[in-house]
């Protein structure tokens, strides 16, 4: 059952950790290791900082038996867990822990567990009523304790804004909604953050305006994304000169009346399909944030900021130093944490153009009664594969009436599993945090997340039996 919403409460836990925090004579950091966790990581840490609590940090893909342990007896004062915590408040048997995360929380998580006098803060928005999904990232959840530690702080605000961002928050209604709306005001008014009416691709700030509709996801324009001379020939046809001074514009180079020609000229192009033209329209245009001061054309916006902080997060797990590099750059580093981070976005940027041609091309993608399914097994990192399934969703190849899952190999003889599915399959009764977590307990896995975007852990040899309980429990959802 849903709780009432209670914003004023949601605040006021938030208080209570931040004094916990204040107060602690030295605190663990564990973050998730996506855009959304690495943002809560750095607000945590520079908010600590500033309040002179000594500290470490530390990013990791999921909370399984070993981390679970190694938190359980960790000689910090305190452990401030973010971005991730609260699928497992029944596996944390130490005091002193804060946990500062967006997703469902596991069933039965209750306030048993988070009596005070336990000392153990759980700060999570579905708690009071608030949409964790779609309107606070655990960046946000962070940023609110930090907020309540000191109103200074109030300049974090735009990393919360990346992170949410990062996941995507933005996505189902061209802007930021709910609780982050006041997270965006302080952002906007510490002078960090732009907020504007504009066109929403990503690339607006990096990529050659041709390639940038080339790679249009999206929304997807039919007849130009995947195809760069159609893109090219339409700024010959509006006499927009892509090329100035010996560099390729992007979106950002252009002047008012240009964008205005280009947003025009889609809108025309689709005028013989008025419905088509609703959706494109109304996602091709909305809310973007724009970073104040950014030199940088990766660091321009909340959206591409994201993008590289998650080149080095989904790579972590292979060298502890690509998190570390990922906070100096959110601390400031213009040197050589930027640019060790900029040769991690272009791997990135590789491993997933490399993989969606993979599953499009070579795997396929598997049609099942109430899902799409592709399995990549050890030729997509486990890291990146749920990113590979949302961008094959939202190709435009295949449909998108159902939500889709996949996998890879994990480690220790286990698959990871990744499911996205779509705004009109939510508002329909999916929800893919239920279905990760019931179908993978029922094989010994674990799984959670979001209602349009989770993911599971489940052991190799009960992979189909794990599969027809998704088929069931997506087929009752959405036909109850």
């Amino acid at each position: 059952m849903r709780a009432e919403r209670n914003e004023a409460g949601f605040t006021a836990a938030a208080t209570k950790a931040a004094l916990a925090l204040r107060a602690a004579k030295n605190v663990l950091v564990v973050g998730h290791n996506d855009a959304d966790g690495l943002s809560s990581t750095a607000i945590a840490s520079i908010s600590l900082e500033r309040a002179g609590v000594p500290h470490r940090t530390e990013n990791v893909k999921k909370l399984d038996q070993v981390t679970l342990n190694q938190l359980n007896h960790a000689p910090e004062d305190m452990i401030w867990l973010v971005d991730l915590g609260s699928g497992y408040i029944n596996s944390i048997t130490r005091p002193s822990v804060v946990i500062a995360d967006h997703h469902m929380p596991e069933p039965n998580a209750g306030t048993g567990r988070t009596l005070e006098s336990f000392d153990l803060y759980h700060i999570n928005p579905h708690l009071y009523g608030l949409n964790g999904s779609q309107e606070i990232s655990g960046a946000g959840v962070t940023y609110t304790i930090a907020k309540a530690m000191d109103q200074d702080n109030k300049d974090l605000a735009v990393l919360a804004i990346i992170g949410a961002v990062g996941d995507f928050q933005e996505n189902q209604d061209a802007r930021l909604i709910g609780f982050n709306r006041t997270i965006l005001k302080d952002a906007v008014s510490s002078g960090r953050l732009r907020c504007v009416e504009d066109l929403r691709l990503f690339g607006r700030c990096s990529r050659p305006i041709a390639k940038m509709f080339e790679f249009a996801n999206d929304p997807v324009l039919p007849g130009m994304t995947g195809d760069f001379s159609r893109c090219s020939l339409m700024l010959y046809e509006l006499e927009i000169i892509p090329k100035h001074n010996g560099r390729w514009r992007c979106w950002e180079d252009l002047e008012p009346w240009e964008r205005s020609a280009i947003i025009g000229y889609i809108d025309d192009r689709y005028s013989h399909d008025p419905s088509l033209r609703d959706r494109i329209m109304t996602r091709l245009v909305g809310e973007v944030y724009n970073m104040v001061d950014e030199d940088i054309p990766e660091l321009g916006s909340a959206k591409e900021f994201a993008t590289l902080l998650n080149a080095c997060g989904r790579y972590g797990e292979q060298d502890q130093s690509n998190f570390e590099v990922a906070l100096q750059v959110m601390k400031g580093d213009r040197d050589l944490g930027l640019m060790r981070a900029l040769r991690h976005q272009a791997n990135h940027r590789r491993n997933l153009a490399s993989g969606i041609d993979l599953v499009l091309n070579d795997i396929g993608v598997e049609t099942r009664e109430c899902y799409t399914f592709f399995d990549a097994g050890s030729r997509i990192p486990d890291t990146i594969v749920g990113i590979v399934a949302g961008m094959v969703l939202g190709s435009g190849k295949i449909p998108d009436d159902r939500p889709i899952v996949a996998m890879a190999d994990s480690e220790n003889d286990e698959v990871k599993v990744s499911a996205r599915g779509t705004k009109d399959l939510v508002a329909k009764g999916l929800d893919l945090s239920h279905v990760m977590r019931f179908c993978a307990a029922t094989v010994g896995g674990a799984g959670g997340g979001h209602d349009i975007a989770a993911g599971a852990t489940v052991p190799a040899e009960d992979r189909e039996i794990f599969l027809d309980q998704v088929n069931s429990v997506i087929k009752f959802q959405l036909n109850p």
